[in-house]
């Protein structure tokens, strides 16, 4: 997984340094609006620019009741922590993330149990396509715990395994916790205050229609503005942010867009689910 990782970010690296784009390596907080200090090893750059663009995405959202060691109990930027393929695997957290990881450790083989404090799964995806996602991910082995809430995890040392207990007073067992619940925007950690801004409580920041911020010299793009978070449509943000930025002609971003998710099947759909146009009486 590292080697892949590697590889992905290395690729990106080259084609940023083949279009003549300097990358500064490092943490970035905002000086003011114009500049930023980025800290590398031990020494401040400065920056100064006439527009900003901030693409600085998300990170895991924590829970202070999960005591993560990054060994058996981790985020999802931690498997590789996990140093191998665990037997039992503990999944809580069936959202996009929750799935794609739990589908692809079921189809190596893993016994999968996943855990999800909602009753059911997908709600803005149709119940057709997520029924069908069902049945084959219980094929794989999946097992489904739904509308069931965490109350504490930990590590039995004596016994060798970690455990989850529900609140309604189940206790699954397995050899390593994923945990997936949500993903916290990082625009909190960029000092945004100095710049004239401000992130919200899961660290988003508000753009316009042509992504400028409330100082319209700084735009914001991607994962850190919130929905939907995919990385089609971030691409395509940050290219129209761009475009305004530099005054070239563009088109609005489109209304309809496919959502693309990665569980084995994959799944996808654009456009309104069936309930939604059945409720809203469009045959």
């Amino acid at each position: 997984m590292n080697a892949i990782v590697a590889r992905e970010t290395e690729v990106v690296r080259a084609q940023l340094k083949r279009n003549g784009v300097a990358i500064y390596q490092g943490d970035a907080l905002f000086l003011d609006s114009h500049t930023v200090g980025v800290q590398g090893d031990g020494e401040e750059i400065r920056i100064k620019a006439e527009k900003v663009l901030i693409a600085s995405g998300t990170r895991p959202a924590h829970s202070p009741e999960i005591p993560f060691d990054n060994h058996r109990i981790v985020d999802t930027d931690h498997l590789s922590g996990l140093g191998g393929l665990p037997k039992e695997i503990i999944v809580v957290g069936a959202g996009v993330v929750g799935l794609e990881f739990a589908s692809f450790m079921a189809a190596l083989g893993a016994d999968v149990t996943l855990i999800d404090q909602r009753p059911a799964l997908l709600e803005f995806v149709d119940r057709q396509i997520v029924e069908a996602l069902s049945y084959h991910l219980r094929q794989l082995g999946v097992t489904f715990r739904l509308g069931e809430k965490v109350a504490q995890v930990g590590v039995d040392a004596k016994r060798d395994f970690v455990f989850a207990e529900l609140e309604s007073g189940k206790k699954v067992h397995g050899d390593a916790l994923i945990y997936a619940v949500g993903r916290q925007a990082n625009g909190d950690q960029l000092h945004l205050e100095a710049a004239g801004l401000a992130a919200d409580s899961r660290g988003r920041v508000k753009v316009n229609e042509f992504f400028q911020t409330e100082v319209p010299h700084v735009y914001a793009a991607g994962d850190v503005i919130g929905f939907p978070a995919l990385a089609s449509t971030s691409m395509e943000q940050g290219r129209l942010a761009a475009s305004h930025m530099f005054g070239i002609a563009f088109e609005r971003m489109p209304d309809l867009f496919p959502y693309g998710i990665y569980t084995i099947p994959e799944i996808s759909m654009v456009g309104q689910t069936e309930e939604t146009l059945t409720s809203n009486r469009v045959p």
